[in-house]
């Protein structure tokens, strides 16, 4: 049966002006077959007023204004859920490293800081803004931009909890959980909860059906006390801006050092020794020899890096750092081999404050191979997790040269892949 628009508020209008009372038009219409959702609203589009005609309730309009705060409100709210997120993942990162896992750079926590700082408190402060305008005309509560907004929200977090869930199930059944795995999952679950019990609850309330309580309220105080927490401690694990800025001129001088290292075995292997100075690789690379273009100063004082040859195959090669490098790059994925640091192949990114010197012996470093260059006795060719290149590598040494902290595996490739084994 189709109903005519309007058609059950003209009936209640002229049902309430013959003085019909409210629980016999609700009964009438029901009987009817009018849901009970339209008949309690077409009920309260009038006013239980003494009056001798029923008095229409007035009819809140929505602004592009209202729409548009809204639509910010719900933008904080899922900034600030994804970024608390991304800085507890971080954070657990940075508590319980995974040497199968390159994780916890400062960048990414510094980013998802950064958004918690500032979406945040702008979400409170929109939050306190639009509750104001419900306190002060409960029919904004119908806003159907924000009746809609709720319910996209609630669907994300159903979404979420159920994606979680199958997730820790998943890997549960296959064995492979870690305590990290796990705290990350908490994590995930417990904002997607909140966010959909909070909103649930707000939907109820307005439906009169959720009784008024101050759990919501201490839910937003914990809330707010965890991000500030989760903030600060963001904080704290970056490192003071200052010193991050000088941990990153650091970086510059520790992949300079790398590049040097690199133009330096390239040369004694064209040559069967290592330049007198690093003037020779600036002569060199000013014939037009694109490979030969190391930064040979430091980018901040422009000193030139100290270079001493100690041997036909041996240097030192010394710069001056301004801060302890960082806890996530010492031993992190460079061009040798994960972990190893060994005299030909040393680890520019493991430095202490002020000057700091490798000496770089090259007469047993790994040997570029393939079917036309073979290893020599006692070696064979392999490749390595950090290298595009097969190397030589001694017989039996495949897991250090790979920088694995235990066993290692190989396929049945030629030559042959190393994986360093999961413990």
């Amino acid at each position: 049966m189709t109903h005519m628009p309007n058609e059950h508020l003209s009936f209640v209008k002229e049902a309430l002006a013959s003085g019909a009372s409210r629980p016999d038009i609700a009964a009438a219409l029901k009987s009817a077959g009018w849901p009970e959702d339209e008949v309690k609203t077409a009920l309260d589009a009038f006013a239980d007023a003494p009056f001798r005609v029923p008095v229409p309730r007035r009819r809140p309009s929505f602004s592009a204004r209202e729409a548009f705060v809204y639509l910010l409100l719900f933008l904080c709210l899922y900034l600030a859920a994804w970024s608390f997120g991304a800085t507890l993942f971080n954070l657990i990162e940075r508590a319980l490293p995974d040497v199968l896992s390159y994780s916890g750079q400062a960048e990414p926590l510094r980013l998802s800081v950064s958004m918690l700082f500032v979406s945040f408190p702008v979400y409170l402060w929109l939050s306190g803004l639009t509750g104001g305008w419900v306190r002060r005309d409960p029919d904004k509560r119908s806003s159907p931009i924000r009746k809609w907004l709720t319910y996209l929200t609630l669907f994300v977090a159903a979404g979420t909890i159920i994606g979680d869930l199958i997730t820790l199930l998943y890997n549960l059944l296959g064995g492979d959980l870690t305590t990290r795995f796990v705290l990350k999952v908490l994590v995930v679950l417990v904002i997607a909860a909140l966010a959909f019990g909070y909103y649930l609850w707000s939907l109820r309330r307005e439906e009169g059906e959720a009784v008024r309580t101050k759990v919501p309220r201490l839910l937003a105080a914990v809330t707010g006390v965890l991000a500030a927490a989760a903030i600060i401690a963001g904080i704290v694990a970056t490192g003071a801006p200052s010193l991050e800025r000088a941990r990153r001129f650091d970086d510059q001088r520790s992949a300079a050092l790398d590049q040097i290292a690199a133009s330096v075995a390239a040369y004694s292997d064209r040559q069967g020794r290592v330049p007198d100075s690093l003037e020779t690789l600036a002569i060199i690379a000013a014939k037009g020899d694109t490979f030969w273009l190391p930064e040979l100063t430091d980018p901040q004082t422009g000193v030139p890096y100290t270079y001493e040859r100690t041997g036909d195959l041996a240097y030192r090669l010394c710069a001056d750092f301004e801060a302890e490098a960082r806890p996530e790059t010492t031993g992190a994925p460079t061009a040798r081999p994960v972990g190893l640091d060994t005299p030909s192949n040393p680890n520019f990114r493991e430095h202490g404050v002020g000057r700091t010197c490798w000496d770089v012996d090259l007469t047993n470093r790994f040997t570029f191979c393939d079917n036309g260059r073979p290893c020599t006795v006692g070696t064979e060719c392999l490749l390595l997790p950090s290298r595009l290149a097969a190397v030589c590598v001694a017989e039996g040494k495949d897991c250090a040269a790979a920088g694995c902290p235990g066993a290692c595996d190989r396929n049945k490739s030629n030559p042959p892949q190393i994986t360093c084994r999961a413990e």
